[in-house]
């Protein structure tokens, strides 16, 4: 953590006492600003997959701290996601990684870099993947080790149930790190619609996120793009 970072974490628990939200916005390219344009004001549900410490780079802190909302955090890296039990209490917290429902109740081999850890193999060849873990660990002064984890896998759809979120939820925010696809697979479109999906998307995998989700959603605004992803807002139709 930064001497600035320092500072404002010591700085946000006091303003946000008195209702200042000024360093209460996390999310990475301001995607929690641009997402409150489309999202209901108070009280709404959330599912936010790739939940990190429950604050940092976070699309959905501001909507809990300053307007009432509820959900769901799923975060894979134990010590994350016990973190997010204590920045998050609104929230129920699944410390597990999500997959297609082949996959379910299997482990999943993954790659820690901090807010960059992905699923091994999900990014192509192992050379790629661990420099880009390294390259993580580096831009965020953590420890160049390129540890493997393995965590317990369940779909997305099981966690909603066993959550109880409704059938008709607000936001789902997923940032999975190349594994995106798979984690859409586990997501029964029947069952569940969220009014609104961000969805951090590898560039080769957009044409079939968007196959996948057509019967159901339609995309309505790049919130950011870069060369290798792009960050994109679905609406449910």
């Amino acid at each position: 953590m930064t001497r600035r970072e320092r500072l404002y974490s010591f700085l946000r628990p006091w303003l946000e006492r008195f209702g200042i939200d000024l360093l209460s916005w996390p999310g990475l390219n301001e995607l929690d600003r641009k997402l409150a344009r489309h999202l209901p004001q108070r009280g709404g549900w959330f599912v936010e997959a790739g939940a990190n410490d429950g604050f940092l780079q976070s699309n959905t802190y501001h909507l809990a701290r300053f307007k009432g909302w509820r959900g769901v955090l799923i975060e894979p890296v134990p010590q994350l996601a016990s973190a997010c039990r204590k920045n998050r209490p609104e929230s129920q917290i699944f410390p597990m990684a999500l997959g297609s429902p082949e996959q379910s109740g299997s482990r999943l081999s993954l790659r820690f870099a901090g807010l960059m850890t992905g699923v091994c193999g999900a990014l192509g060849d192992e050379a790629t993947e661990t420099k880009r873990a390294e390259d993580g660990l580096r831009i965020q002064g953590l420890p160049l080790e390129c540890t493997v984890l393995d965590a317990p896998v369940r779909t997305l759809t099981e966690i909603l149930i066993e959550s109880q979120t409704p059938a008709f939820f607000d936001l789902l925010s997923l940032d999975v790190e190349g594994f995106e696809v798979e984690v859409l697979k586990g997501f029964d479109l029947e069952r569940h619609q969220a009014r609104f999906i961000c969805l951090e998307v590898r560039r080769n995998h957009l044409d079939e996120v968007i196959q996948r989700l057509s019967s159901r959603y339609e995309m309505i605004e790049t919130l950011y793009e870069n060369a290798e992803h792009g960050d994109y807002l679905f609406r449910l139709r």
